[in-house]
């Protein structure tokens, strides 16, 4: 129980929320609870993602990279929903994702056409997005320091 300007607030177990909500326990995807953006306010979430503007001003900036368009809104729901505690539980979802050091992994997006640096912070559940380009660009940074 946490007290904020005279207002309970209370966490509550996952179980909790999906009778509250209506659900049954087996549709709940794993989740955490999250005081933000209202404080007060519960929402469930998974993996937050750094900016998914960043995805939208790619394929927006440059006609020819509008091909990348769904591969980067799949990528970006999967994720949301994805629950990642260790670079294992990231390989199980994406096989051909490679992973370099200070936390960062390369996913390879439309067929390989396409390249996404991340860098993931586990113990808090963010994902940001460092880099997104075409492999060529992808060939031009050094992917541990962008």
């Amino acid at each position: 129980m946490i007290f904020l300007n005279e207002r309970i607030v209370v966490l509550i177990s996952q179980s909790d929320w999906a009778r509250q909500q209506g659900l049954a326990d087996q549709q709940v995807m794993p989740h955490h609870i999250s005081l933000a953006p209202y404080l007060g306010a519960l929402y469930p979430y998974a993996m937050r993602i750094i900016a998914k503007r960043t995805l939208r001003e790619f394929w927006e900036r440059d006609p020819t990279n509008l091909d990348c368009k769904g591969a980067l809104e799949a990528w970006h729901a999967l994720v949301a929903q994805a629950d990642w505690q260790t670079p294992a539980d990231v390989k199980n979802q994406f096989r051909h994702a490679s992973f370099l050091t200070g936390n960062r992994v390369v996913f390879n997006i439309a067929g390989n056409k396409y390249r996404l640096v991340v860098k993931i912070n586990y113990p808090y559940s963010v994902v940001y997005v460092r880099f997104v380009g075409t492999h060529y660009q992808y060939d031009q940074i050094d992917a541990e320091t962008v």
